[in-house]
């Protein structure tokens, strides 16, 4: 996971974002000031990275029609031209290049797909799973024994035949054919360069025919919401079980206490130690020892960490309830200011910042189940009460239960008509709070400004890596168009920011 710093992770004055589409002024393509272009004119020079030649070109920008045709290489897919020789970050849009000119003197970049032998390349790492050979009868609770080796990456992250134990994952997507996995190493180690854990989860896109919803939401937490302070890495991966492909999946780090995950103290036996808590509607168990209730919600709280399982190795069953007691109580006394609409208590209890960037992610992409599961909080030992990790935006953002559109408050307000047994109370009330809705209003104005700009960072992985995600829909033939899919919810979330934006504008 990736805790986030109070600072962009992007220099401003690299680039101008502008609608849905990223341009750039002659700063960007590295031109001094005395070099920006107020001629109208350009001379492009091309490099074809080992396509067909290209010659240079003297550019007319508002009559960018003399742009030349693609060059082409065998054995590969040209992607487009770039401003920038060994990035994705400054693609050239040359419909954009009669309003936006660029520097009198500019080289661009061909950027292309590799095939190999008359097949196109792998761009995601190979996860081999080798398990028994009943592997279609994992079930949920049971871990089976396996194990794992990693091709197609960089040398540092190659594994061979690393023990492991597995077993399914999932609530509602258990369902689909194709499956998610939690995995459990023997031991700790760093997958494809994060932090090193034994708990990992292989996601196989659930509700998500497009398979980026997940990705989306969590590379967008972690870019811009800095008031969620832990969010899980979202890696692409390739899977084959057995030897047999098995299609893409995201490697998601398992969330859970630990150190590059939710970095707290949890200790057994300490009664104002940290607790991690997850507000999910499957909670099983004993009350009282693996979960707890409080006035006012629908559902419990499951209890994550100290975990419910363990505490007979750490402390005595008593100690252990009066733990759950303390922290259900803590938790009774801020469900009571929040639905009592005391945002001062609220403050005194909890972390605010944390609750708006959670809010502004939820909203955002119309997450479905923030009522319902997979809604994490965490208390620090000794101080105030977090919300966060993000988790789980495969049911989102234009497959959300009840309304699809890309307008509308959602999570804070129409959820309870469409969908009410999966509505957030803590969140329709806090937004009937002129206050907070103030502070939401400011937030969104904050950090998405740059948000046209990775969406497009984010979308190139989709272009990028067609041919994979072609791989899947073939695998799971009903996982059909995917590439359409992908765009429709690259449109969906453009239009979506715009909505926003005027809301958090007060733009009728």
């Amino acid at each position: 996971m990736v805790m986030k710093s109070f600072h962009l992770l992007f220099i401003l004055s690299l680039f101008i974002v502008s609608s849905c589409t990223v341009s750039f002024s002659g700063n960007g393509s590295n031109a001094s000031s005395e070099e920006i272009n107020t001629t109208g004119q350009s001379r492009i020079s091309f490099n074809s990275n080992g396509g067909t030649t290209i010659e240079p070109i003297t550019l007319i920008f508002d009559n960018p029609t003399g742009f030349p045709s693609n060059p082409t290489k065998q054995g590969h897919t040209f992607l487009g031209w770039y401003l920038d020789a060994e990035t994705f970050r400054q693609p050239l849009n040359v419909n954009t290049l009669r309003f936006e000119p660029i520097a009198k003197q500019v080289m661009v970049h061909a950027k292309w797909n590799t095939w190999v032998n008359g097949v196109e390349q792998f761009n995601f790492p190979f996860f081999h799973l080798n398990v028994p050979s009943d592997f279609y009868a994992i079930d949920l609770w049971n871990y089976v024994p396996g194990s794992l080796s990693i091709t197609n990456a960089d040398p540092a992250y190659l594994l061979n035949n690393e023990p492991l134990t597995i077993k399914g994952r999932g609530n509602g997507s258990w369902g689909y054919e194709k499956k998610g996995y939690r995995i459990k190493l023997d031991r700790r180690i760093s997958m494809l360069g994060q932090e090193a854990s034994r708990h990992w989860v292989l996601g196989p896109g659930g509700h998500d025919f497009s398979l980026m919803r997940n990705h989306m939401a969590y590379s967008l937490t972690t870019s811009l919401f800095d008031g969620i302070e832990y969010t899980t890495s979202s890696q692409f991966i390739e899977l084959f079980v057995n030897g047999t492909y098995h299609g893409v999946y995201n490697l998601f780090e398992h969330v859970r206490v630990q150190k590059g995950r939710v970095d707290i103290d949890s200790d057994f036996g300490v009664i104002d130690t940290g607790y991690l808590l997850e507000y999910d509607a499957y909670a099983e168990g004993e009350e009282g020892i693996d979960y707890f209730r409080v006035p006012g919600l629908k559902y419990p709280f499951a209890i994550k960490s100290p975990d419910s399982a363990d505490f007979s190795l750490h402390t005595t069953e008593s100690r252990y309830r009066q733990q759950v007691n303390f922290i259900r109580d803590y938790v009774e006394r801020f469900t009571s200011a929040v639905l009592a609409s005391d945002l001062t208590t609220v403050m005194e209890l909890a972390d605010l910042d944390s609750i708006i960037d959670m809010y502004l992610v939820h909203e955002f992409f119309k997450n479905t189940d923030t009522g319902w599961s997979s809604f994490y909080l965490y208390k620090k030992p000794g101080g105030k009460l977090f919300f966060g990790p993000a988790w789980d935006f495969d049911f989102t953002s234009g497959i959300s239960r009840g309304d699809e559109s890309f307008s509308g408050l959602y999570v804070g307000d129409s959820a309870r008509y469409h969908t009410d047994f999966t509505s957030s109370e803590y969140y329709l009330t806090l937004m009937q709070n002129p206050l907070f809705v103030t502070r939401v209003q400011a937030r969104y104005r904050e950090v998405m400004e740059l948000f046209p700009f990775h969406l497009e960072r984010l979308w190139l992985v989709a272009t990028m890596n067609q041919p994979s995600f072609q791989r899947d829909g073939q695998r799971w033939d009903w996982l059909s168009g995917v590439h359409n899919e992908q765009r429709n919810l690259k449109t969906w979330l453009t239009n979506r920011h715009q909505w926003l934006w005027n809301w958090a504008n007060n733009v009728s």
